[in-house]
């Protein structure tokens, strides 16, 4: 996993960058919270999704066509043991008994933002799955993957858009929660965390 770290209000803030599936995380996340101890673990995810993923019994959930693809690539590059959901730096940043927040909008606003985008602009992301199910992508790498996938789905204005609004608000979440804690470990989605660096900025 990819580490950036800053000093922002006093604060040490590292951020590390995930990709969700990848099994391989959980160690890297079990490792930078020894090596670091955190005050809270900031997560980026809804308070939704956070409080799904702590009262997570180990059964199967639903999930969205989108990330369905995400996974079946990740098989192909990674192999099928190596891949998991819900996502394991997640999951076990969740586990280790540290505070977590989340960093991500709520549902209401989440829908807000989601409402502003165009009729056509949803059917283009439905023709995105339909050629996503087909190949579409040449990656070869996880990271190169979900970089791939994520460029994809930004060239759609809309979506775009929804991204950049999901980066300020975990940028600001962020700010917030480094005013009274001195040490944040932040797990972020690896495409987002160049938007919120330089929303940090």
């Amino acid at each position: 996993m990819i580490t950036n770290e800053l000093s922002m209000s006093g604060c040490r803030l590292v951020i590390l960058s995930t990709i969700r599936g990848l099994v391989s995380e959980s160690k890297d996340v079990e490792s930078k919270v020894e090596n670091f101890s955190p005050d809270v673990i900031a997560l980026g995810i809804s308070p939704g999704e956070l409080k799904d993923l702590s009262n997570w019994d180990g059964e199967p959930f639903d999930i969205s066509s989108m990330q369905e693809i995400h996974g079946l690539f990740l098989y192909d590059l990674v192999g099928e043991d190596q891949v998991r959901l819900p996502p394991p730096s997640f999951v076990t940043a969740i586990n280790l008994g540290i505070k977590t927040e989340s960093l991500d909008m709520d549902e209401e606003d989440f829908t807000e933002t989601f409402n502003k985008i165009s009729a056509w602009q949803q059917f283009k992301y439905s023709r995105l799955h339909q050629k996503l199910r087909k190949g579409g992508l040449t990656a070869t790498t996880p990271e190169s993957f979900i970089m791939e996938l994520d460029e994809q789905i930004c060239s759609i204005s809309g979506y775009e858009n929804l991204e950049k609004s999901r980066e300020l608000h975990m940028s600001e979440r962020l700010r917030t929660i480094c005013t009274t804690n001195s040490r944040v470990l932040a797990i972020i989605d690896f495409p987002r965390v160049s938007g919120l660096l330089k929303a940090l900025e």
